[in-house]
């Protein structure tokens, strides 16, 4: 189980970094402004398409799973619980 707690931690670390992704890299210009854009003080972001701002409530979604799946993932963990066959 531990191992599925710590799957789910990394996508979602990884997760978390597609929304800004889709909207820098998906902005007008060549890879070398967007990118300078991206770096720089980001005052005014470009604007979100529609794949980042689906990808932005997606991850609003896991964050909110994240909230009930974690405590129950270490509740069944620190009980023993394990509903998986020991080898």
């Amino acid at each position: 189980m531990i191992e599925v707690v710590t799957a789910v931690l990394v996508l979602f670390i990884l997760r978390s970094f597609l929304p800004p992704a889709i909207q820098y890299l998906s902005a007008d210009g060549s890879l070398a402004s967007r990118a300078a854009f991206a770096l720089g003080p980001r005052n005014a972001p470009p604007p979100m398409p529609a794949m980042a701002g689906r990808a932005q409530r997606a991850l609003r979604n896991m964050m909110e799973a994240m909230f009930v799946f974690i405590p129950l993932a270490l509740l069944a963990i620190v009980s023993g619980k394990d509903t998986r066959a020991s080898p």
